[in-house]
């Protein structure tokens, strides 16, 4: 069988922006991290997740006592396109998102510039 170009599938725009997804969540990990050092609460670090691809992109979770609580839920998107009218869909459905989920504390959409 001879695969036609015009059936070839390229993922190299997926990868790249599942990269930069990753690449951020660490970055809030971090930034959290960081974050209860400084206010002195190390000890709760523990009690945080980040959690991929579940509710949006990535979220922070604080998790107690079998107790999920999402500190922030993000939409991450890696275009090169920095008008933010572009966007408009992604904050409509995001923010109907967010709205319908009432254990969010917060969202955040995330765009490479």
């Amino acid at each position: 069988m001879c695969i036609e170009t015009n059936d070839f599938w390229d993922a190299t725009n997926s990868w790249s922006g599942y990269n930069y997804q990753g690449k951020i969540a660490l970055y809030y990990g971090i930034r959290k991290i960081n974050e209860l050092i400084t206010i002195g609460k190390a000890c709760d670090i523990e009690k945080y997740a980040i959690e991929i691809e579940w509710k949006e992109d990535f979220s922070i979770v604080y998790i107690e006592d079998e107790q999920r609580v999402y500190q922030s839920i993000h939409q991450v998107k890696a275009k090169e396109n920095t008008n933010i009218y572009d966007y408009e869909d992604v904050q409509r459905a995001f923010d109907e998102s967010v709205n319908n989920k009432r254990e969010i504390i917060k969202g955040v959409i995330k765009v490479n510039h």
